[in-house]
Parts: C-alpha cells; structure tokens; sequence
C-alpha cells in the first residue's frame, strides 16, 4: 500500500522564529511567474452499483494513488524506501514530494505540497453514503502544477486504472468516458473519449498562474467588501489547535506560503534561496471580518499507514471581509480561489471561491 506525506499532521500556522510587528509586502500576478497550472476534467460511467462516500476525494485520491504505483513502479516489493530509482520515479515527486535538500529553509517542514489537487463533485454535508446506479455518470476535476503537467499521461493511465479497479465500498467498477482539458481561455475541448481512446492535449492547455491571475483581476475594480464560500473543509492549525474561523490576515498568510512552496517545488523557474527567507511572513492589512457564517464539519478517512480512522475536519460556509487593502492583496485570494488553502488540498479540502 502506498505512503503518503498528507497523513503527517500538517505544520502549524504560526513560527516561533517570527519577530514581532513583522508585516508583509502585497504579492503581485508576476511575483508568481513560472508556476505551470492545467485543469482537466473526467467523466466516469458506472458500471455496476456503487456506495461512495459523502466527501469524496480521499476516494479518489487513494484509489488514484495506488494504481499510479501499480503503472510506474519498477520495483516487485514496490518498496520506495530501498528503491534505488527513487529519485527519478513519478510515485515518490507526487506523492511524497520530499524538499530541496541545497534549500536549508525547507528542512524543518516535514510535509511538502503535492503538485495535483483532486476536485470532487459537491455533496451535501449530512449525506454520510451516496449511490451510483449503473450507467450513471460520475464527474470529478484535477489541477495539476508545474511538472506534474508532464506527466500528464500518465495521470490520466493511472485513473483509467483506478476506475476499472473500482471505487468506494464493494469496489464498484466504472469506465473513464471522457476528458475535458480547460484552455487558458477558460474554454473547455475536449482531450479524450472512450470511442477513440486517444488522448488530445490542447497546445493552450496550461497556463501560467500569472497569465491567470491578469486575466482574473480584469473583472475586479473596486472591492469595498469581499465575499469567499468555503466549499470543502478548510483545515487550519495554530500550534496544534484546527482552526473554526479565519481572519483575513492568518487567510493571506497560509495561501502565500502554500504558492511559494509551490512555486519553489513545481515551478519552471529557479527561485533564488533568499525569496524562501519570507516563508513565514506575517501581514498584518488592517482588514476585518465583517461577517462570519463558517462552521465546523468534522469527516474522518482511513489511514493505509496508520491503518486507523484519521480525522480531518475543517470550517465550510461563508466569510465576508471588509478594508482598504482589500484589492491590493486579492491576487494571492485569486490564486487560492485555484490551487485551495490550507491542509489535506490533495484531497481537495481548503476549496472556495469568490462571490461578487
């Protein structure tokens, strides 16, 4: 069974090692120039019943993980520890995304951001079980970042595999039907069908995290008040204690850790060590909550590892924000409203978005 880094607890919010009244410069789009981004979309076709679960990218996740190291593991113990193509094989960089070790800033943090974040259809937080029925369709999203874009091929094997090999209780199988690949455009073509069995990738299917994040802020001109909806369960600690609301302040900071983490792991560019310096930064804008509709919605997964119920909960609803320095930071809100916040984002927990 495959190991994973999101079943180490995530790191804390807060850092001893930051100085008091320490506040923060506001990102721009080009502070994240080089950050790769595609969003594919699949479509399965149940062949048989299914009982999935309520939230369901853990599902996904793990299912997805497993076939991908049944695809690319050379090894017959599938052991990574003694493998020694370690550090070349595809497993290991999405799954266990170890840090830099010439990046001495990096190597307190046990638990690096994995490059794929798996997007699950929405459900309603009381069902504990859903069904699929023969013949029903099942639709579910994934961001890929940086590098992983290139292995793009594999990916899409591997989900192949994984619903063949069935999901949820019982193992109900599925078929992967088709692939939607959205363009920088924001347009979606289609990448795959299972009348063909090829796979298409649009010349402008990936897109720079700084092309989107222009593009995005044309809509915007003046944001007195700004409105998010946590969609999944946002996880967010502070010295070990998960986090049931969310200043707009402790927002800015865990998203700017998350896209430089990101940008210094999955990115095009080479990030100079120094720029890590301010991984921990504290802002301090000025901006308060005007209104605070969040809650706690507790769910637990199945640990392989630990082979135990781990649990995983996080605040959903809404939050509204009000200050003068909303706009100069909304690039960073933009781009967490894309590549999520918080911990589990594999899973496709810390996911909002914006509402005018």
């Amino acid at each position: 069974m495959f190991v994973s880094r999101e079943n180490i607890p995530e790191p804390d919010e807060q850092n001893p090692a930051i100085e008091a009244g320490q506040t923060a410069f506001a990102p721009t789009p080009e502070t994240f120039a080089g950050l790769p981004v595609a969003r594919l979309e699949f479509v399965l076709r149940a062949e048989e019943r299914a009982e999935l679960p309520n939230f369901l990218g853990s599902t996904l996740r793990g299912a997805f993980g497993y076939a991908l190291k049944r695809a690319v593991c050379v090894m017959e113990r599938r052991d990574c520890e003694t493998c020694p193509v370690v550090d070349r094989c595809l497993y290991p960089y999405l799954f266990e995304t170890p840090p830099p070790p010439d990046l001495p800033q990096l190597r307190s943090q046990q638990q690096m951001p994995h490059p794929f974040i798996f997007e699950p259809p929405h459900t309603l937080p009381d069902r504990h079980r859903q069904a699929i029925k023969r013949g029903e369709e099942l639709g579910f999203g994934l961001i890929l970042i940086g590098k992983a874009i290139e292995a793009a091929p594999y990916v899409i094997y591997a989900i192949d595999e994984m619903a063949y090999g069935g999901l949820g209780a019982g193992r109900g199988r599925f078929t992967l039907t088709e692939i939607h690949w959205f363009t920088a455009q924001d347009a979606t073509l289609p990448a795959y069908s299972a009348a063909d069995h090829r796979l298409v990738a649009p010349p402008n299917g990936t897109m720079d995290l700084n092309d989107y994040l222009q593009k995005r802020l044309t809509g915007f001109h003046s944001i007195p008040r700004l409105r998010l909806r946590f969609l999944t369960p946002t996880r967010i600690r502070i010295q070990g204690d998960v986090q049931t609301a969310m200043s707009f302040d402790l927002l800015l900071g865990n998203l700017w850790r998350r896209l430089l983490l990101l940008q210094t792991l999955h990115g095009a560019q080479p990030i100079e060590p120094a720029r890590l310096d301010k991984l921990w930064w504290r802002f301090e804008t000025g901006v308060q909550c005007a209104r605070n509709e969040l809650r706690f919605w507790d769910w637990e997964r199945h640990s392989n590892r630990q082979q135990r119920k781990v649990k995983l909960g996080g605040f959903i609803g809404e939050v509204e924000y009000e200050g003068e320095k909303l706009a100069e930071y909304l690039p960073l809100i933009l781009a967490g409203e894309l590549l999520h916040v918080g911990g589990g984002t594999g899973f496709g927990l810390g996911r909002y978005q914006i509402i005018n």
